[in-house]
């Protein structure tokens, strides 16, 4: 696949780090869409005919669990989980990255549980984060674990 012409929906609710994923990876040549909400992403999935690669942030969701809002954080979680599978409808075979702050050990569970999906921890460094989305994108396994 050519690099520049992949299409990545970004999903994240917080704002100001959403904005910072879409600026690094245009940065780069992709072609991104951001959504800032759960049905933001699924309005995206329904119209958009070809999608390359997801990349979830879950930095809300994890400062929430921080500050011991877990109803809202499991709120959210479940809402980017339906985004995760109404992707995996569309495109049994789409990567899709999943940006965890924090190891919360609910919420890796869950997201392990999704078919050809990785998880990446902090340090979230530019370079290597762009690797990842290379990677996955060429159809390789994503190492950001290992």
């Amino acid at each position: 696949m050519r690099q520049e012409h992949a299409k990545i929906l970004c999903v994240d609710q917080d704002a100001k780090s959403l904005k910072g994923l879409v600026y690094l990876l245009r940065t780069a040549k992709y072609h991104v869409i951001a959504a800032l909400s759960a049905d933001k992403a699924l309005e995206v999935i329904r119209k958009e005919q070809r999608l390359d690669m997801a990349v979830f942030n879950f930095t809300d969701t994890s400062r929430r669990l921080e500050k011991g809002q877990k109803e809202v954080a499991g709120d959210q979680l479940d809402n980017e989980l339906r985004i995760a599978h109404a992707l995996r409808e569309k495109n049994p075979k789409l990567p899709i990255l999943f940006m965890l702050p924090k190891g919360d050990p609910g919420i890796i569970g869950r997201l392990a549980a999704i078919p050809n999906s990785e998880l990446l921890f902090p340090p979230y460094e530019s370079n290597y984060l762009l690797f990842i989305i290379k990677t996955g994108l060429d159809g390789g396994y994503l190492l950001a674990n290992l």
